[in-house]
């Protein structure tokens, strides 16, 4: 399993968002080693990708280790590292946009939709034999989705307001046209088709761009978890990756003992995201 988590970098005065995250990933990156610190969509945010890790105790090391080694960079800018799902005082602006090809095309294909993308979440990646098996996996565990988002809500307030929802991360990121709750997949041929049809539609300008609570990964064989808000302490977010990979563990188990997924529907599950977002642990959510 590993881990992902994206921090906001915030002035070490003012607590506003600060545009610094180009100099902090570079600082970052030296000490915590090569591609475990990498820049996101907004110049006030940074992502630790974590190594590969087997159990609780070296996922937990290397948690702490990548946190630490940010921290230590954003001080040095004279910023703090701040885990949260939002920015919550300032404005981290428009994101910039790199140089590159697909940077480009998503700008012109999406336009302002890129702005105010300073959102912050835990991805969960988890291992898995193959295809066949990660596609039947995400059938199992997308059921789940509205209660790992309540556990770990953790953005209520955004550019100095309380939003009224306990994960306003997961409003501002549901705007993408392939966020949400992935369809119940029938099969390989079935996701793929899927993923073809979302790219020639123009909802992705690639498969990488399925931004699925739950999906597949595209470059790694395992089921990658994109619920959650990134979460305060080194700590939560260790439980939080525990909690999928038994998740996931108990799922492989249901798929080969032939208990098959329950077929909950795509409206039904975003609206149950929308009310675990809106309330987080303090509502009645939706069952």
């Amino acid at each position: 399993m590993g881990v992902e988590e994206e921090f906001v970098l915030a002035d070490a005065g003012t607590r506003e968002a600060a545009l610094v995250a180009d100099a902090v990933v570079e600082a970052a990156g030296r000490l915590a080693g090569d591609g475990h610190v990498v820049g996101e969509m907004a110049l006030a945010q940074l992502e630790t990708v974590s190594g590969v890790c087997s159990d609780g105790c070296q996922l937990h090391t290397e948690v702490m280790r990548l946190r630490r080694c940010a921290a230590r960079a954003a001080r040095e800018a004279g910023c703090l590292l701040v885990a949260c799902g939002t920015v919550p005082l300032g404005d981290p602006g428009p994101p910039p946009i790199l140089d590159k090809p697909r940077d480009h095309a998503i700008a012109a294909r999406f336009g302002t939709l890129v702005d105010q993308q300073c959102a912050n979440a835990c991805h969960v990646h988890v291992g898995v034999p193959d295809l066949e098996e990660a596609v039947q996996v995400v059938n199992h565990l997308r059921p789940w989705m509205p209660l790992l988002l309540a556990l770990t809500a953790n953005s209520p307030f955004c550019g100095g307001r309380d939003t009224g929802h306990a994960s306003w991360r997961a409003m501002l990121w549901g705007r993408w046209p392939t966020a949400g709750p992935p369809p119940y997949l029938r099969s390989v041929d079935h996701y793929e088709q899927v993923v073809a049809t979302l790219v020639d539609s123009g909802a992705a300008v690639d498969p990488a761009m399925l931004y699925w609570s739950v999906r597949p990964s595209r470059h790694v064989p395992t089921v990658e978890v994109r619920v959650a808000d990134v979460l305060p302490d080194a700590e939560d977010a260790v439980a939080y990756a525990l909690l999928v990979r038994a998740m996931v563990a108990a799922a492989l188990t249901d798929l080969r003992e032939g208990r098959p997924a329950l077929p909950v529907e795509a409206a039904v599950l975003r609206v149950a995201a929308w009310r675990a977002a809106h309330d987080g642990m303090s509502g009645q959510a939706l069952t």
